[in-house]
């Protein structure tokens, strides 16, 4: 080949450098392209070895790219890049959109979660409720994953929480805060560290299905706040039980203390907020 005949050749290709250019992609991506068999250059310039690629081949590119965008492998695009259909492109684009269909739905649910748990802020922080006072709640229907007892006191029950987030569908909780408790019994010791209990995380809605998760209906609960879960419980719950008895209703033998505002969210003591829950015995039964 002459030089002329060389020249003239090279006129109907692009440079790399007008490739990548174009294609908003860098030199050294479309060497990595070539070197591994992907996207190889049209003509190599036998005098300087550069590489030149066709017009129709800028178009094969711009697939490439949006299948890159996608986050389809490169050992996907490859093969699909080999005796292309119009079936074969059917068939990546569907498994794409349901791959981006379950982002979305992923990432609604998060967003669900987000407010949830900005809302739950708001309201304790604007509500400046008493503490060590009890009262009466009506809390609606919700679930539980309970998890294995234990002592308190030791770290099994904090591993015990750790395998139950592990082990949660969904979307898990925006830190630990509302969600995590654990049950308490009505005849509780001074020192509850001492005391058997089960850690437990409550979601508004699960599959009851699930392994582990149990339904708790609606239901009228007396309740106390408080900011300590170190101090004389005992003296806590002996006054939600007078409370219970002055208004003239049984409590059920166990209930539940939740972590409301805990160190997951603060570091501060005087912020700590956690709320004791005492189902009332139901009399229609």
């Amino acid at each position: 080949m002459t030089e002329e005949e060389r020249k003239e050749k090279l006129q109907n290709y692009l440079s790399i450098t007008q490739v990548a250019k174009y294609r908003n992609v860098s030199t050294d991506t479309l060497r990595y392209y070539d070197k591994i068999g992907l996207f190889k250059p049209d003509y190599v310039d036998p005098v300087n070895e550069r590489r030149y690629y066709s017009m129709e081949q800028c178009e094969r590119l711009g697939t490439i790219l949006e299948l890159r965008a996608m986050e389809i492998p490169i050992k996907d695009i490859h093969e699909f890049m080999q005796n292309r259909t119009v079936n074969k492109s059917e068939d990546i684009l569907n498994i794409q959109l349901a791959l981006l269909n379950k982002e979305i739905e992923e990432k609604q649910q998060l967003r669900k979660v987000l407010m949830d748990k900005l809302a739950f802020i708001k309201v304790q922080k604007e509500s400046r409720v008493p503490l060590d006072t009890p009262l009466f709640k009506t809390i609606p229907e919700r679930y539980a994953l309970f998890g294995k007892e234990g002592k308190l006191s030791s770290k099994d029950v904090a591993l015990e929480y750790m395998r139950l987030e592990k082990s949660m569908e969904g979307v898990s909780p925006i830190f630990a805060t509302n969600k995590m408790a654990i049950e308490i019994p009505v005849s509780i010791h001074k020192n509850l560290h001492h005391e058997t209990v089960r850690p437990v995380i409550f979601y508004a809605e699960a599959k009851e299905e699930q392994e582990g998760i149990c339904k708790i209906p609606a239901g009228k609960y007396v309740c106390m706040y408080i900011n300590d879960d170190k101090g004389n419980l005992e003296e806590k719950v002996n006054g939600i039980k007078q409370y219970a008895r002055k208004e003239g209703v049984a409590l059920e033998e166990i209930g539940f203390m939740i972590y409301q505002i805990d160190i997951t969210l603060t570091d501060d003591r005087e912020e700590i907020l956690i709320e004791l829950q005492f189902p009332v015995k139901r009399t229609d039964l």
